[in-house]
């Protein structure tokens, strides 16, 4: 075997192993981590399982292929974070190709309506597109595409109600009595 540095990460190969031990490393740490097992790996390299654990123990496979895992867990979620902000940069180009496209259209919906001309798009048409591509861009931007808005009517008797279970339930008026001793005399030094 001939001399090599040590290595630059812990699952790279190491000076003291053989070419068959790094071998089965490879083999070991390229199984998903919940299918590891040093029994697979002697069926498949065709050695005795006892031989496997050896070189297991001795070239610290478990903790090199912890560290193998979290290189590519670092790597797949690098890769997936800019595959994110490349699709965002697509789709608010796409959105703003759409309102060029609106932008186009209603400056033709305005030459038509002073010269009575032919629209490409009809203005259902026109407005869904604007719609979709406002939608598309407040998406890519982390803002909510929608905006809702709750109301609720509260009559005269839901008052009267809430007002008088209120005044029945001590627990909650307790409570009240003992902020009431707590703040009072603090906003009164304020006041004064």
């Amino acid at each position: 075997m001939s001399k090599r540095s040590e290595p630059e990460n812990p699952w790279d190969r190491r000076r003291e192993e053989s070419d068959p031990a790094w071998e089965a490393f490879v083999l070991y740490r390229t199984m998903s981590p919940g299918e590891r097992s040093q029994r697979r790996v002697a069926d498949k390299v065709g050695k005795n399982e006892n031989l496997i654990g050896r070189w297991s123990s001795r070239h610290d496979w478990v903790n090199r292929c912890f560290e193998w895992d979290k290189h590519v867990d670092y790597q797949t979620r690098t890769a997936e974070i800019e595959a994110v902000k490349e699709m965002r940069k697509r789709h608010i180009n796409m959105a703003g190709g759409f309102f060029a496209v609106v932008g186009v259209e209603l400056n033709k919906l305005l030459r038509i309506v002073r010269e009575a001309s032919d629209l490409v798009l009809t203005p259902d048409q026109l407005q869904r597109l604007g719609e979709f591509a406002t939608r598309l861009e407040r998406l890519n931007h982390n803002e909510p595409d929608n905006i809702f808005e709750q109301r609720s009517t509260v009559t005269l008797d839901d008052r009267r109600e809430f007002i008088q279970k209120v005044l029945k339930d001590d627990d909650f008026l307790n409570q009240l009595e003992r902020l009431e001793e707590q703040f009072l005399p603090k906003l009164e030094e304020e006041v004064n």
